[in-house]
């Protein structure tokens, strides 16, 4: 039998040289990666330098590594590999056991049949009582809008007389028959009707002229009244347009930024609460406040057009490396 010697195995450096050599041969800058990704400037640098401790959870490192890899058209397996060997880690993987199921089918439970009697008696009973509530609440208010039909109805005019209109039976009561005259009329007899008939078309003749009168007496108060009306609304109108002209748009005193192209932002206020997160596409404008100060990372300074805060222009270009800026507002 011969003896195995122990090889002591060294762990191999992590190849992000070539991601980064990868990456330039696509013409691609660490913005599109970050834009893409949605990665920190500063997790893409450590990858491509080899910096492991600067990466600090493995789980989500990996994740990085696979899709950085990916998206440069590269197989990810051999740089997942060469991370794992480089801290010491392995990833493992359990098979997982079926267990086996116990169905349980429970038996039809027969009701008592009192039950049963019970629970129908008590269904009719609930039946009954919502048909007597419905013939109370409505067939009561239907007669009494039936009756409310024969009173009779009042009402007031402009000169404050109250006028009474009948009521639907009063309309529709039958006209006195009118008994005619007998041929043997006297001659004494015909000429009292005739004085009669006289003296009546004189009475209509006066009552017409003062029908007239009282016509052409109301006709100049509703004239009046329409003026008076028109005049106020006139008036209201005119209280309204200084109201509405008062009016003016309030001026934003937060955070202002205003994008050209696509950009990834990170805004957070000083209580922990995220303003904003995430890739912000090109023609967004943003107005965001919080609670001083805001951390604000801008990954792309080139695709921001304004950026101001509390009604004061920043410039970006001044605070940023590598294309990447961060800053604390107020300054």
């Amino acid at each position: 039998m011969s003896e195995l010697d122990p090889t002591v195995t060294t762990p191999l450096a992590f190849p992000g040289e070539q991601l980064r050599e990868a990456r330039e041969r696509h013409g691609i800058s660490i913005d599109q990666v970050c834009n893409q990704l949605h990665l920190h400037a500063a997790t893409v640098a450590a990858i491509e330098a080899s910096d492991i401790d600067r990466l600090k959870d493995p789980v989500f490192t990996r994740g990085y590594i696979r899709a950085y890899a990916n998206y440069l058209k590269l197989d990810p397996k051999p740089f997942v590999d060469a991370y794992n060997q480089a801290t010491g880690q392995q990833t493992t993987s359990a098979d997982v056991k079926a267990i086996g199921t116990v169905s349980m089918v429970p038996g039809r439970r027969q009701g008592h049949p009192v039950l049963k009697i019970g629970s129908w008696l008590f269904l009719l009973a609930l039946i009954a009582v919502f048909v007597w509530w419905w013939q109370a609440q409505y067939g009561v208010n239907d007669n009494a809008g039936l009756s409310s039909l024969d009173e009779p109805v009042s009402v007031e005019t402009t000169d404050g007389n109250t006028l009474v209109l009948p009521s639907v039976e009063e309309e529709e009561a039958p006209l006195p028959e009118v008994e005619p005259l007998a041929p043997e009329a006297s001659g004494t007899e015909t000429t009292d009707t005739l004085s009669n008939q006289d003296d009546q078309s004189a009475e209509g003749m006066t009552d017409t002229a003062a029908g007239s009168s009282e016509q052409a007496a109301l006709e100049p108060e509703v004239d009046t009244a329409s003026a008076e009306a028109a005049n106020e609304e006139t008036a209201a109108g005119d209280v309204e347009s200084p109201v509405q002209a008062a009016v003016e748009p309030e001026v934003s005193q937060g955070l202002v930024i205003s994008l050209v192209d696509d950009c990834w932002l990170d805004i957070k206020a000083s209580n922990g609460r995220s303003l904003y997160s995430g890739v912000a596409k090109a023609g967004t404008t943003l107005e965001l406040e919080g609670e001083e100060p805001l951390a604000v990372v801008v990954g792309r300074v080139s695709a921001v057009e304004e950026f101001s805060y509390a009604g004061r222009t920043i410039d970006l270009a001044a605070r940023s490396r590598e294309g990447v800026a961060r800053l604390s507002l107020p300054l």
